[in-house]
């Protein structure tokens, strides 16, 4: 899905008045990628912190560390190009964006307040899909789904990492992927086409996180979580642009981890 271009060329994205003009700049490449500067940053040096081992684990698929298949995918496309490195999806991150800027002519602008009410934003919009899982799914097991072996700072860094490459994945890469395809090039109509890319990638994204089941009727609730998940993150991106989904999976993939650790810390206790 394209984001529609402010009509400002020259100075920073405004138009009628600054709340328009906030909802404008959000959805710019430049300000996803500044915004998430902070993530990339942390989960890319985290895994250095952590160690080569670790590093190695982290992109493994059967690794103790629980893998980022997302970032996998990116690392393994890259290496069958014959171009190796540990940090180079972070740097795919970046020059998406970059590029993407460029490609549309966006003014170089930068506003810290918009930074931080993106952020702000993020949270808030975790809040319902909080809300909805924690009565969908008692105990928020699903959340911390495969992270029960692992340190609480391995986990947290690879909720991180999952906000940003599963986003990349399916939302930035996949919903661009699959309008393209059925929208520009098949003539699908606008309507239409939406309806089936936000579906085709809420089912690629559970499909992603828990396999389908129909005989398992817990797998299947799981299932559809996923699913519902995918759609509101499918949502987000399309309305709210790249760099607030990633920070709202982020939080949403902590805030959970917290929520099972401390359902595990009262079972023990």
């Amino acid at each position: 899905m394209r984001i529609k271009k402010p009509v400002s060329q020259g100075d920073e994205p405004a138009t009628v008045n600054g709340r328009a003009s906030y909802w404008l700049r959000t959805q710019t490449p430049l300000a996803s990628l500044i915004v998430l500067v902070p993530l990339i940053l942390f989960y890319e040096t985290s895994l250095a912190v952590l160690g080569k081992n670790a590093v190695r684990n982290a992109l493994a698929m059967d690794g103790a560390m629980n893998d980022i298949k997302a970032r996998r995918l990116l690392f393994d496309f890259f290496e069958w190009l014959g171009i190796n490195g540990y940090y180079l999806p972070g740097l795919v991150i970046a020059a998406i964006l970059i590029s993407w800027h460029l490609i549309r002519r966006d003014p170089w602008w930068f506003s810290p307040r918009t930074y931080l009410f993106m952020w702000i934003e993020s949270l808030v919009l975790v809040v319902p899909l909080f809300v909805f899982a924690m009565i969908y799914i008692q105990k928020m097991q699903i959340a911390a789904a495969g992270a029960e072996d692992l340190h609480t700072v391995e986990a947290i860094v690879l909720s991180i990492g999952a906000g940003i490459y599963e986003e990349l994945l399916f939302r930035l890469i996949g919903i661009t992927l699959l309008h393209m395809l059925l929208v520009d090039w098949l003539k699908l109509p606008r309507k239409w086409g939406a309806a089936t890319v936000i579906a085709a990638t809420a089912i690629g994204f559970s499909l992603y996180h828990d396999p389908f089941d129909r005989d398992n009727i817990h797998r299947l609730g799981l299932f559809v979580f996923y699913a519902c998940t995918g759609v509101y993150f499918a949502g987000i991106y399309l309305l709210r642009g790249f760099g607030i989904v990633a920070w709202t999976h982020a939080l949403y993939d902590i805030f959970a981890l917290i929520q099972k650790l401390q359902y595990d810390y009262d079972t023990v206790v």
